[in-house]
């Protein structure tokens, strides 16, 4: 998955973390996307300096944000 990148969509825990992790052990780049800041945060903690792949952080805005 060199030069890849993967958008995994509830990428934050469970199987969606699991397949980002998956991918980026393959050398893909991983975009993880929540609706949630802190579960993203806390995903980039768990990907970031554990394999070749770059990481990249996306937050799906909510309908109440301004």
């Amino acid at each position: 998955m060199n030069g890849k990148r993967v958008v995994v969509l509830g990428g934050t825990s469970g199987i969606g973390l699991a397949t980002a992790k998956a991918a980026q052990r393959e050398g893909a780049s991983i975009v993880v996307a929540s609706s949630r800041r802190q579960r993203v945060d806390g995903a980039l903690s768990a990907l970031r300096g554990k394999a070749n792949g770059e990481v990249v952080a996306a937050r799906r805005p909510r309908a109440t944000d301004p």
